[in-house]
């Protein structure tokens, strides 16, 4: 699913539930750089996904692309990419990540107020939690990740 809409507002407040299992890998993606133009693709979307066999991608290049969404993920079998590179910022702002099964998660995110104010968890079947916010005025405030079941936790801070 991309958006790649010049106005960014295709797939806002939307409610996405895969049931069943996804044979191949799954790609969410807003596509569209316009600095801090409120365009907000994914914005307020609830995400509720059984089974991915491949690889599950998030990926963000809108301003609040997938601001105030909550993901709920029972198994990933592959990898799950949360990518934020919108250059105005606030990709994932309050936004949640819940995900039961999978043996990488990877977070990144770059600009204002990134990741600031999500909750996430991770449960006993994830293996590793690898998140790196970038440069930019409280990306993780307020931010709590739950990753006490997950074999290894990454955190990094990075400047450019």
């Amino acid at each position: 699913f991309i958006e790649n809409n010049e106005y960014g507002l295709s797939f806002v407040s939307g409610e996405w539930n895969i049931a069943g299992t996804v044979k191949g890998n799954l790609l969410f993606e807003a596509r569209v750089d316009q600095g801090t133009l409120n365009r907000q693709a994914f914005d307020n979307s609830r995400f509720t996904i059984n089974t991915v066999e491949g690889d599950l991608s998030v990926l963000s290049k809108t301003f609040g692309a997938f601001s105030e969404g909550i993901f709920n993920i029972e198994t990933v079998r592959g990898t799950s990419r949360f990518i934020g590179e919108a250059s105005g910022g606030y990709d994932f702002f309050s936004a949640d990540i819940n995900i039961e099964n999978c043996p990488n998660v990877i977070i990144s995110s770059e600009g204002r107020a990134a990741i600031y104010d999500s909750h996430s968890n991770f449960g006993s079947g994830v293996g590793l939690v690898d998140v790196t916010v970038k440069s930019g005025f409280d990306v993780v405030y307020s931010t709590i990740l739950n990753a006490q079941y997950a074999d290894e936790i990454i955190l990094k801070c990075e400047t450019d």
